[in-house]
Protein backbone atom coordinates (compact mmCIF):
# COMPACT_ATOMS: atom_id res chain seq x y z
CA UNK A 1 0.00 0.00 0.00
CA UNK A 2 2.96 2.06 -0.19
CA UNK A 3 2.53 3.76 -3.45
CA UNK A 4 -0.98 4.14 -2.93
CA UNK A 5 -0.21 6.24 0.34
CA UNK A 6 2.34 8.33 -1.62
CA UNK A 7 -0.02 9.02 -4.49
CA UNK A 8 -2.76 10.19 -1.81
CA UNK A 9 -0.20 12.41 -0.56
CA UNK A 10 1.16 13.73 -3.52
CA UNK A 11 -2.22 14.62 -5.69
CA UNK A 12 -4.43 14.98 -2.53
CA UNK A 13 -7.91 15.41 -5.01
CA UNK A 14 -6.71 12.94 -6.91
CA UNK A 15 -8.55 9.67 -8.07
CA UNK A 16 -6.75 6.67 -7.47
CA UNK A 17 -7.08 3.81 -9.86
CA UNK A 18 -5.97 0.35 -8.78
CA UNK A 19 -5.39 -1.98 -11.27
CA UNK A 20 -8.62 -4.00 -11.67
CA UNK A 21 -7.16 -6.32 -14.02
CA UNK A 22 -4.37 -7.22 -11.77
CA UNK A 23 -6.98 -7.65 -8.66
CA UNK A 24 -8.82 -10.32 -10.84
CA UNK A 25 -6.11 -12.10 -12.03
CA UNK A 26 -4.78 -12.15 -8.59
CA UNK A 27 -7.91 -13.61 -7.16
CA UNK A 28 -6.22 -16.82 -8.59
CA UNK A 29 -4.04 -17.09 -5.83
CA UNK A 30 -5.55 -15.88 -2.68
CA UNK A 31 -9.32 -18.48 -3.72
CA UNK A 32 -10.01 -21.86 -4.37
CA UNK A 33 -11.32 -22.70 -7.89
CA UNK A 34 -14.55 -22.41 -6.86
CA UNK A 35 -14.36 -19.36 -4.98
CA UNK A 36 -12.49 -17.56 -7.83
CA UNK A 37 -14.95 -18.92 -10.24
CA UNK A 38 -17.60 -16.83 -8.64
CA UNK A 39 -15.43 -14.02 -7.42
CA UNK A 40 -15.32 -13.41 -11.72
CA UNK A 41 -19.14 -14.16 -11.90
CA UNK A 42 -18.84 -10.37 -10.67
CA UNK A 43 -16.41 -9.09 -12.58
CA UNK A 44 -19.15 -7.53 -16.11
CA UNK A 45 -21.20 -6.41 -13.67
CA UNK A 46 -18.75 -4.04 -11.96
CA UNK A 47 -16.82 -3.25 -15.20
CA UNK A 48 -20.14 -2.63 -17.18
CA UNK A 49 -21.65 -0.24 -14.44
CA UNK A 50 -22.60 2.84 -15.56
CA UNK A 51 -23.56 4.10 -12.15
CA UNK A 52 -20.92 4.71 -9.79
CA UNK A 53 -23.08 4.51 -6.88
CA UNK A 54 -24.52 0.82 -8.35
CA UNK A 55 -21.31 -0.11 -9.02
CA UNK A 56 -19.01 0.54 -5.41
CA UNK A 57 -22.34 -1.13 -4.02
CA UNK A 58 -21.87 -4.11 -6.24
CA UNK A 59 -18.60 -4.45 -5.73
CA UNK A 60 -18.70 -3.96 -2.16
CA UNK A 61 -21.29 -6.81 -2.17
CA UNK A 62 -18.44 -9.02 -4.25
CA UNK A 63 -16.14 -8.26 -1.54
CA UNK A 64 -18.20 -8.80 1.35
CA UNK A 65 -19.36 -12.00 -0.01
CA UNK A 66 -15.40 -13.91 0.73
CA UNK A 67 -14.64 -11.80 3.85
CA UNK A 68 -15.79 -15.04 5.69
CA UNK A 69 -13.46 -17.96 3.87
CA UNK A 70 -11.12 -15.85 3.15
CA UNK A 71 -10.81 -12.50 5.34
CA UNK A 72 -6.76 -11.79 4.54
CA UNK A 73 -7.48 -10.73 0.84
CA UNK A 74 -11.06 -9.47 0.87
CA UNK A 75 -10.14 -7.62 3.91
CA UNK A 76 -7.57 -5.70 1.71
CA UNK A 77 -10.16 -5.54 -1.48
CA UNK A 78 -12.89 -3.97 0.89
CA UNK A 79 -9.86 -1.77 2.49
CA UNK A 80 -9.68 -0.47 -1.02
CA UNK A 81 -12.95 -0.46 -2.12
CA UNK A 82 -13.04 3.10 -3.56
CA UNK A 83 -9.86 2.72 -5.39
CA UNK A 84 -11.03 -0.33 -7.91
CA UNK A 85 -13.97 1.14 -9.51
CA UNK A 86 -12.55 4.59 -9.38
CA UNK A 87 -13.41 4.70 -13.39
CA UNK A 88 -16.46 4.25 -12.47
CA UNK A 89 -16.57 8.19 -12.01
CA UNK A 90 -15.94 8.67 -15.56
CA UNK A 91 -18.35 6.74 -17.71
CA UNK A 92 -17.99 9.59 -20.39
CA UNK A 93 -14.42 8.66 -20.87
CA UNK A 94 -13.56 4.68 -20.78
CA UNK A 95 -12.22 2.98 -23.66
CA UNK A 96 -13.96 0.14 -24.79
CA UNK A 97 -11.00 -2.24 -23.77
CA UNK A 98 -8.44 -2.45 -20.96
CA UNK A 99 -4.77 -2.48 -20.74
CA UNK A 100 -2.71 -3.57 -17.80
CA UNK A 101 0.22 -1.23 -19.52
Amino acid sequence: MGLLRLSQGLFLQADVQLCTMHMWRNSKTHFSKEANDEFQQGRPTVKTAWSEQVGKAQFDDLCECFVKGYPSWSGKLCKKHTHYPAFLKYPERRWPFSTTN
